[in-house]
């Protein structure tokens, strides 16, 4: 008999958890894993995704940080559906998961509780509030699993949970979504671009992608790019998301008098084509935990220039797999990325050499594999293994 797995998640749009939890549950062994995914709140643009792949989907509708509401729904269909292991990801579903899983284990023994913690800088401002709970919430989780380094060592210092009950387990994407770039330059993507969004012939495509919120620089690479197009009139910022910033950055786009020449593109549902488009890929995240779109262009051939912080520096070899910048910094952004323009040589040896990196370390099955291992372990014959926390 398979074991049961409830993943909760805070939303399903188009984001680096939630395409993950896609992948992932595509890859883990369906023979050993009945996989389901309940989410709370948004109106769920990956759920056909899901369902196609044969999932199960439910919402349990949220509406406070901490709502009784959800945590009896969810609660109420662990029952039902004999969930063994309720695997949540994103602050939200950790806590409303959290308090469900910890009555659940009490009166039944079941379910075993995994976080996987994808972010750092989660708790800023008021959220700094919530971190008393957090700590307190992860004690009943059996495992945590950082997506970096980075993010396992916020994590414990700021649980204080023991070190075996923290496993890094990396992000991983299918490669065979990703095929390589046409050397030839412009290739059919950036022709097709080209068409798409009126340019003009040869224009140099500079790309983000990622939500419109001020963790993702677009900031930034706005005032990068105002120095980039004195210097290459040629060039064209893209910005494929949506979010709440989006207002802020089209207004700083129009001081700059650069409405022609910055596109945002909304949520794209192609980019991979977009990074194969691109001369040069952007990642000027002011904190980031791991890094997916990043690790998506880099399979995909593209010369990247990101921010020296969290996972990002795991993933980039400086000058070697691409560039590293000061985060917040539009002055070395602008220099890198010029620098990039001017070498195709460099571009297209940077981005062979980050896509064999991609292929070779960060595979969506070896991901599911670790994952799944884990399952095992944690929910298996002796039963939940937990160590106590450090005080």
């Amino acid at each position: 008999m398979p074991l049961r797995v409830l993943h909760l998640i805070t939303d399903l749009e188009i984001g680096g958890a939630e395409t993950l939890l896609c992948s992932l549950i595509e890859k883990l062994d369906s023979e050993r894993f009945e996989c389901s995914v309940g989410y709370l709140s948004g109106p769920g643009t990956l759920r056909d995704r899901l369902e196609k792949h044969g999932v199960e989907v439910t919402r349990f509708p949220n509406t406070f940080v901490l709502d009784a509401r959800t945590v009896h729904r969810l609660s109420r269909h662990m029952i039902l559906e004999d969930i063994h292991i309720l695997h949540t990801h994103l602050p939200r579903a950790h806590f409303n998961g959290a308090i469900a899983a910890r009555s659940l284990k009490k009166q039944t023994g079941k379910p075993v509780l995994v976080q996987s913690r994808h972010n750092t800088n989660h708790f800023t401002g008021l959220r700094r509030l919530s971190i008393p709970l957090d700590r307190k919430l992860a004690r009943v989780a059996a495992r945590i699993l950082p997506v970096s380094d980075s993010v396992r060592d916020e994590v414990e210092k700021r649980t204080r949970l023991s070190p075996d009950r923290i496993t890094v387990v990396q992000n991983g994407i299918d490669i065979q979504c990703y095929p390589n770039r046409s050397p030839q330059e412009p290739n059919q993507e950036a022709k097709n671009l080209e068409k798409e969004l009126g340019c003009q012939e040869g224009t140099r495509f500079i790309l983000l992608v990622g939500s419109l919120t001020p963790q993702k620089g677009h900031r930034v690479a706005i005032d990068a790019f105002s120095r980039i197009s004195k210097v290459v009139p040629e060039a064209a910022m893209l910005l494929a998301g949506i979010g709440p910033d989006q207002n802020h950055l089209e207004k700083k786009v129009r001081a700059h008098g650069l409405a022609e020449r910055v596109h945002f593109l909304g949520q794209r549902q192609d980019t991979a084509a977009l990074m194969r488009a691109c001369d040069v890929y952007l990642q000027p995240s002011l904190w980031e935990g791991f890094g997916l779109a990043t690790l998506e262009a880099m399979a995909s051939g593209a010369a990247v220039v990101a921010s020296r912080v969290g996972g990002l520096m795991e993933l980039i070899r400086e000058g070697e797999t691409g560039y590293l910048t000061r985060a917040g910094d539009p002055v070395e952004l602008a220099k890198k990325t010029l620098e990039l323009l001017s070498q195709p040589f460099l571009r297209r040896e940077l981005g062979k050499r980050a896509r064999v990196v991609a292929r070779e370390q960060y595979s969506i099955e070896e991901t599911a594999r670790k994952i799944g291992a884990i399952y095992e372990d944690i929910a298996g014959p002796a039963g939940p293994r937990v160590s106590p926390s450090r005080s």
